[in-house]
């Protein structure tokens, strides 16, 4: 438990430091983050350690002309990834 309360005030502290608006491509669209935790979030996206699964299953499902409701949007990495 000691690691895990300790990565938390790690994370806390990182997200404080003065970050102005970081612009990042990820999978054809620039996406803005701020703060720490969001800025890590997208350059996990980007380099396909988080996400790739979620892209993956999106194709099989989702095509053009359909109209789709991203529900819980956090930064945009779904609702703006362009499936053409």
């Amino acid at each position: 438990m000691k690691s895990k309360k300790s990565l938390i005030q790690i994370l806390r502290f990182l997200n404080r430091l003065p970050n102005n608006q970081v612009h990042i491509n990820c999978r054809g669209s620039k996406l803005f983050a701020s703060t720490f935790d969001r800025i890590l979030y997208i350059w996990l996206q980007k380099t396909g350690i988080m996400g790739a699964k979620n892209i993956s299953e999106m194709t099989k499902w989702v095509s053009q002309g359909m109209t789709v409701v991203d529900i819980g949007a956090n930064i945009g990495v779904y609702t703006s990834f362009d499936l053409s």
